[in-house]
């Protein structure tokens, strides 16, 4: 059963990210629809950063010890069993390419991201760097994303079901923490250029 997690955003970040959605609506005549589509995205890409991604190799280290035909033991540590365990490889280069090492679905809780963010149609421009093909067919069991965008009550949901999505969050490029003010921050930056080239145009 999965785990339920949640992020909670400091109330100001919140309020500014609203002000902002305001401002699309009076200053560029923009809809309330596509104003919560563009703050959604805003958010996305924010968090989007937010997500490590793990390097291509679990943890590996040389024990120094060497068996009969000249094999060496290395020990490897798995970060979602927390526990380590060994492979024996000619050296670090062919330890690295055994199928225990490599790390397959690198990357899937930013993948499980974008594409909860793509299906609420927030999703443009949450990149996918460093992510394996193996953790971009898998996100879609993880992800759930829905958007309304007209009427007069528009909203956003995405949802990642992964048991580790808050641990991919933890020390990422950038802290969660302050996903909804770089929303803010983004939005309002989009909203004066959109501004200026709107009144270069006159």
């Amino acid at each position: 059963m999965p785990v339920t997690a949640s992020i909670e955003f400091p109330r100001a970040d919140v309020d500014a990210l609203f002000r902002q959605m305001d401002r699309a609506q009076k200053e560029l005549g923009r809809s309330l629809g596509n104003a919560v589509r563009t703050a959604a995205n805003r958010v996305a890409l924010s968090i989007g950063t937010s997500m490590k991604v793990s390097p291509k190799h679990r943890k590996i280290t040389a024990t120094g010890e060497t068996s009969r035909n000249r094999n060496k033991r290395f020990e490897v540590y798995s970060d979602k069993s927390r526990k380590t365990f060994s492979v024996w490889a000619k050296n670090m280069r062919e330890a690295k390419r055994r199928k225990a090492v490599v790390i397959s679905r690198r990357g899937l809780a930013k993948a499980t991201w974008r594409r909860a963010a793509s299906e609420a149609s927030a999703g443009g421009g949450v990149g996918q760097g460093g992510v394996t093909e193996s953790a971009k067919r898998l996100a879609d069991r993880h992800a759930r994303g829905k958007g309304v965008f007209t009427g007069v009550d528009p909203w956003a949901m995405m949802e990642s079901s992964l048991d580790y999505a808050q641990d991919a969050l933890q020390g990422g490029p950038r802290d969660v923490d302050t996903a909804m003010e770089r929303a803010a921050s983004a939005m309002e930056h989009l909203i004066d250029r959109q501004i200026e080239r709107k009144l270069g145009a006159k």
